[in-house]
């Protein structure tokens, strides 16, 4: 009686050994499609970091965003500093998103400090310390800054390492035969004077609330908003083009190349201690501008490229989505072009952002979500104020299954890409514009149109 009661026992566990071998075997798992391997995207101060992940996964995605923030004072200084006791909390968000068996990407940011005067209509990728030395000491500290996160996404097996975010002015280090359109632009108070004056059509349009100013006060006289603009951005452009004295674009170059030669330490000496994925998440429009993606892994950008130009009349979807599919379309075979041009072909590229509002026209000025723009196309102008703007989420959804039939039709190597932002939590909606609730499908189907880049079998 005892031993056909073990046999018993034992078959019964042996029985329900198969079927959880079978579960296992049966667990849908992502898998690439095309070159898409990484799919996700970053937080917005979930409460509850494993259900976050877990929400994540169960959501058709398998990527989940981490940052660190050093901060910046003067923006042309070298007051750049961090709080040791983030570290912990960035760490622990770490260990609960690996904990799920979601991947994640890190991504080192600076904040620039806006209560500061001299960041008046300043934003992060303008950093520049004003002279060599202080751009010495900065990057003294950066590089410490980063190699302090190399040893930690080591240990706690981070799956990407992304060195710096957005870091225009000190990315920029490709030679220059000519100035970039940016800087020509703000060192041209006549051509920025007839632009901004365009806005004053609008006049009755614009509150005290619209010409907000980060860290600091409303602005109660639209003449003195576009002044100030003019005025500060001015001293910036005069500032990194050494007030354009004889030699100016030699010294520039000069600074291009120290700076190439400091980027290229930086992430040698970060291999030394991790041995993961590495990247930079340049701006859309500085990408180009870097030199030294030869030391990486793939071509890190923040993809909010405008798509299209503002239009006298709403498109219906099926013309918007080829405008979209037309606007990727370029988008591709410009970086293409730039990577062929600098030998780079081999590298896949990493959107390690891409988000939009779910307001109209959100994809002629993607990076915007708040404020105002006047938006141009020839003699056609449109002022949209973004937080007061007609609703029409069906076109973020479109700029992405764009996205997804041009890198399938051309067989792109996308890598992967993180949305900015989202979140498990409705207490969000109304405060961040680019805000994406998953886990709730059918409240909101971009979230179909990022999982589809990701297959599952």
């Amino acid at each position: 009686m005892f031993l056909r009661r073990m046999k018993l026992e034992n078959g019964i566990l042996g029985l329900f050994l198969m079927i959880f071998l079978l579960a296992i075997a049966c667990k849908k798992t992502p898998i690439p499609v095309g070159n898409t391997q990484y799919v996700g995207g970053i937080q917005i101060n979930e409460a509850n970091q494993v259900s976050w992940a877990k929400t994540l996964k169960s959501a058709g995605m398998n990527l989940a965003q981490v940052t660190a923030y050093a901060k910046q004072g003067d923006w042309n200084s070298d007051h750049i500093w961090w709080e040791n006791q983030d570290t912990v909390h960035v760490i622990n968000e770490i260990r609960a998103i690996k904990s799920r068996g979601v991947k994640v990407i890190m991504v080192l940011r600076v904040a620039l400090q806006h209560n500061k005067p001299l960041n008046k209509f300043k934003w992060h990728g303008m950093i520049f310390p004003k002279n060599l030395e202080q751009r010495k000491e900065w990057f003294r500290r950066y590089r410490f800054f980063v190699e302090q996160w190399a040893k930690i996404c080591e240990r706690e097996g981070v799956d990407i390492f992304a060195i710096g975010s957005e870091m225009n002015a000190l990315t920029a280090t490709q030679q220059l035969d000519s100035l970039p359109d940016l800087l020509n632009y703000f060192l041209d108070v006549e051509n920025q004077s007839t632009h901004m004056g365009r806005i004053f059509k609008y006049r009755d349009q614009l509150e005290a609330e619209d010409l907000w100013v980060r860290g600091a006060e409303n602005y109660q006289s639209q003449k003195m908003y576009i002044k100030d603009k003019i005025t500060e951005q001015k001293k910036w452009a005069d500032a990194i083009c050494y007030n354009q004295v004889p030699g100016f674009m030699t010294r520039m170059n000069i600074d291009r190349t120290q700076l190439d030669s400091i980027w290229r330490n930086i992430i040698r000496n970060a291999r030394k201690y991790y041995n993961g994925k590495m990247t930079l998440a340049a701006n859309f429009d500085n990408y180009n501008e870097v030199s030294f993606w030869d030391e990486l892994d793939c071509v890190g950008i923040n993809a909010y490229f405008p798509l299209r130009k503002i239009q006298t009349e709403r498109l219906s979807d099926s013309l918007l989505y080829q405008e979209l599919y037309n606007g990727w379309d370029t988008v591709f075979m410009n970086i293409t072009d730039f990577k062929r041009k600098n030998n780079i072909d081999s590298l896949p590229i990493f959107f390690t952002e891409i988000g939009y509002t779910p307001k109209a026209d959100c994809t002629t000025a993607p990076w915007q979500g708040d404020g105002f723009n006047l938006l141009t196309n020839g003699e056609i102008d449109s002022l949209v104020i973004w937080k007061k703007a007609e609703n029409r989420p069906k076109e973020r959804i479109l700029a992405l299954n764009a996205l997804h039939d041009v890198v399938q039709n051309r067989n792109t190597p996308l890598l992967g890409l993180s949305y900015w932002k989202m979140t498990t939590h409705d207490y969000h909606t109304g405060y961040e514009p680019f805000m994406l609730l998953i886990g709730k499908e059918e409240q909101d189907e971009l979230q179909s149109a990022l999982k589809q880049f990701l297959k599952y079998e």
